[in-house]
């Protein structure tokens, strides 16, 4: 038996560790402690997440380790070590993450030094099979499948003559290189819908052209003319993405917590320029997926949620700076320098999670969960958190200490305490929004409901929640509503969950599965466009689907 042993820690005596026993039939197994330098911590602090340990039936000599990338050693004295194979029981192990080809590395490239880019695994490890009677695996990840080919090589040689290395990381390297795949092969995820996308957007001007941020496998484009091919604009973690309704060559692309880019050359690889550098040094935290979304009226202008609200009206700033002085592929995140957003709303007060003046009391903490702009002006701006908390800005274009709040929450008994998943303000009416809640209405028996739509009155100053969940059998179930879209051409209501998508037609309380085809998977998100009668869906694991509205 082998054991991979690991958990949310990289530091001291809570590395991963690998250990074997050859006695586990006794039923009092004696484990033997295998972990050396090459092992160490092969899945760092994300044990929890990236873990296997594999042995092929009938060959107990061979034995895969999988975990994630130790970006420390990167391209230096380790390959990645996203696998791990060892041919001697566990004593010694070789990398599988990078075969032996020497394509040369394209330009622009980043984060290792050799002058060679070989095929290459994701950082995520989660599965391997290997095929009976050979050598041939496949490796499953957050990037899909690889099969590598039957043979290996060494190319330990790389060591010295690429890397430069020497003393304890030169022997660490020479090992794990003396025996990786021939050939790995990426060509299986061709037609393979199993990316985890948050949202789509849509080029205001094009509504066949979307980007699509996806979990730990970038941001992707998908033309006007093509269906199949979305090209990957920028790497890493992709959240949210935008267009500028202005000039459509402007994009912004979001990676995980504060970090986001914009670009401003139709989403060129090589012209990503760091954006929200302000908002990550000044320290407030956020969800892993920060909202972040494009004003659809005024050009240029973004809004991003942390504890504040933060917004840029000129797509974070001076083009050529950005470009000349922040790089995404050579700039710290965190350079203030990088971006122009500031923090909207009363000078001192503009946490939104905090008690105190216009935000009244409960429901603290938590993080900025949903922004909403309206259609219809320049000024309403919807913001919800997720304790549960919905506020409104009447003048969310005017200086930045001047944007002021309305709580709509507070001003109504029936409105749960839970996680507010998604806005959706009414193209012809801005004091009027349809809001979503995740989570279950059994945990918050006294307030429940998943759907509402809301409507501020500013002139009383009251606001009025109606639930929309409706009751029987066709009612919306107690399960989380990830997400919301009005249909402004027909009237209809589009709500996504666990599961799929429902609607609720015009004038109807009964709720219905939406279309046919889509898997019963999470959806993310939602995104409208009434005039061409398309909706957007966002999959967790199955890739974005389209239905054509009737």
């Amino acid at each position: 038996m082998y054991v991979g042993d690991g958990n949310s820690s990289d530091v001291g005596a809570n590395r991963a560790r690998f250990y074997r026993s050859d006695d586990v039939a006794t039923g009092l197994p004696t484990f033997t402690d295998l972990t050396t330098d090459q092992n160490i911590g092969y899945c760092t602090a994300q044990c929890w997440y990236d873990n296997v340990v594999y042995s092929p039936p009938g060959r107990p000599g061979i034995v895969y380790l999988g975990g994630s990338f130790s970006y420390a050693t990167y391209g230096f004295s380790t390959n990645g070590r996203a696998f791990l194979r060892s041919s001697d029981a566990g004593a010694s192990f070789t990398d599988m993450t990078w075969d032996a080809t020497t394509n040369p590395t394209p330009p622009g490239s980043c984060c290792q030094p050799n002058s060679i880019a070989p095929n290459g695994m994701h950082p995520d490890s989660h599965a391997i099979v290997q095929v009976p009677g050979s050598n041939i695996t496949f490796f499953g990840s957050d990037g899909g499948i690889v099969r590598s080919s039957a043979g290996f090589s060494d190319i330990s040689s790389q060591c010295t003559t690429e890397r430069g290395l020497s003393g304890a990381d030169l022997a660490l390297s020479q090992q794990l290189l003396s025996a990786v795949p021939a050939q790995l092969f990426t060509t299986y995820n061709d037609g393979l819908s199993t990316l985890q996308f948050q949202s789509v957007s849509v080029n205001p001007s094009n509504a066949n052209n979307l980007m699509g941020g996806t979990q730990d496998n970038g941001t992707f484009e998908k033309p006007s003319n093509s269906t199949t091919a979305w090209p990957q604009k920028i790497y890493g973690d992709g959240g949210q993405s935008g267009f500028n309704v202005g000039n459509t060559a402007f994009r912004f692309n979001s990676f995980f917590l504060n970090f986001h880019d914009v670009n401003f050359r139709n989403g060129n690889p090589l012209k990503w320029v760091i954006a929200s550098g302000p908002i990550v040094a000044s320290g407030e935290s956020s969800q892993f997926y920060a909202p972040i979304v494009a004003d659809p009226v005024s050009a240029g202008t973004i809004f991003q949620g942390s504890l504040s609200v933060w917004r840029t009206q000129d797509w974070a700033g001076n083009q050529a700076f950005l470009e000349a002085n922040c790089p995404e592929f050579t700039t710290s995140g965190a350079n203030p320098a990088c971006g122009d957003f500031v923090p909207i709303g009363p000078a001192g007060a503009t946490n939104l999670t905090a008690d105190g003046g216009y935000r009244g009391t409960g429901r603290t903490g938590g993080n900025v969960a949903a922004l909403a702009r309206a259609g219809s002006d320049a000024a309403t701006l919807w913001a919800a958190t997720t304790t549960g908390r919905l506020f409104i800005s009447k003048n969310a274009h005017a200086a930045a200490g001047s944007v002021s709040y309305t709580r709509l929450d507070s001003l109504a008994a029936n409105s749960p305490g839970r996680f507010i998943s998604g806005i959706s303000v009414d193209p012809a009416d801005p004091n009027h929004a349809w809001i979503t809640y995740s989570s279950y209405s059994a945990i918050t028996p006294a307030t429940p409901g998943h759907v509402f739509s809301v409507t501020y009155s500013p002139g009383p100053g009251t606001a009025t929640w109606t639930n929309l969940d409706g009751t029987g059998g066709p009612a919306f179930p107690d399960f989380p509503a990830t997400g919301v879209a009005f249909d402004s051409g027909r009237g209809d209501l589009y709500v996504s969950n666990d599961w799929g998508v429902l609607r609720l037609p015009n004038g109807s309380t009964d709720w219905e599965v939406a279309g046919t085809g889509l898997p019963q998977v999470e959806v993310a998100g939602l995104t409208i466009v009434p005039s061409a009668r398309k909706l957007y869906a966002a999959t967790h694991g199955r890739s974005a689907w389209l239905l054509t509205l009737p």
